[in-house]
């Protein structure tokens, strides 16, 4: 696309207009749906997600990861509480994460006591069945025999 203002008269440098950014000294391109331009160099993507100046669009960050508007890269969600968050950008976007590490935080904290009780209760058995075949058992009797 060519959307570009000439500076004045006689000039060949043109400025690209707002929303679009520089592919050639007279040649400006449309930034990606949703996107914005700030100056001639880059578009500016959501929160979310990151420009990619080769094919010209704005990619969402992959899941565990966030960005704000304009970034140029996403960046780890690090597993932080949602109460030490102040960005809400960043919240909504690691949202999910959040919400998993708990509910795996919960699911130890579950299997830890659950694993103690099946360990109990295996012990507990073991020791009933231990008593209930010694119980009556003549140890002297046994030795004579052993003897």
């Amino acid at each position: 696309g060519i959307n570009a203002e000439y500076g004045g008269v006689g000039e060949e440098h043109c400025e690209c207009v707002s929303g679009y950014f520089r592919i050639a000294e007279s040649e400006c391109e449309a930034c990606p749906e949703l996107a914005t331009s700030v100056d001639e160099v880059k578009c500016i993507c959501p929160a979310g997600s990151i420009w990619t100046r080769v094919n010209n669009t704005c990619n969402k960050c992959p899941d565990g990861f966030y960005s704000r508007k304009g970034d140029l890269g996403c960046s780890k969600c690090q597993g932080r509480s949602p109460k030490h968050v102040q960005d809400s950008d960043i919240l909504d976007q690691c949202l999910i994460e959040y919400k998993m590490i708990e509910f795996l935080k919960r699911m130890s904290v579950v299997s830890l006591i659950f694993g103690i009780t099946i360990l109990g209760l295996l012990i507990i058995s073991i020791l009933l069945v231990w008593r209930t075949r010694t119980r009556g058992y003549d140890y002297s009797a046994g030795l004579q025999i052993l003897t």
